[in-house]
C-alpha cells in the first residue's frame, strides 16, 4: 500500500512539474496572454492517449483467442458489435 502510494505521488510530482516547466516555457516564448503550455500539454497529452488505446486495442484483439481482424470488421468479443476499425 505505502510503495503504490509513494508511487502515485513521484507519477503527481513528475507530472506537475513537467506542467509547471512547459507553461514556463511557453509563457516566455509566446508571452503570457493566453495559456499556450496548458494547451499544448493538453494537446500533446491527448495525442498519446490515443496512441496508447490504439496500441493497447490492437495488441488485445489480434493476440491469439482474443479476435481476428478483417478487412473493414473485428470478430472478437467486443462489448459493442457495432464498433468497427
Amino acid at each position: 500500500m505505502l510503495q503504490t502510494l509513494l508511487a502515485v505521488a513521484a507519477g503527481g510530482a513528475i507530472g506537475a512539474s513537467g506542467r509547471y516547466l512547459v507553461n514556463v516555457g511557453a509563457g516566455r516564448i509566446m508571452g503570457i496572454g493566453f495559456p499556450y503550455g496548458t494547451v499544448a500539454v493538453n494537446v500533446i497529452g491527448s495525442f498519446l492517449m490515443g496512441v496508447l488505446f490504439v496500441v493497447l486495442a490492437r495488441k488485445r484483439f489480434s493476440s491469439a483467442g482474443r479476435g481476428v481482424r478483417r478487412r473493414s470488421t473485428w470478430c472478437c468479443r467486443w462489448p459493442c458489435p457495432y464498433w468497427h476499425w
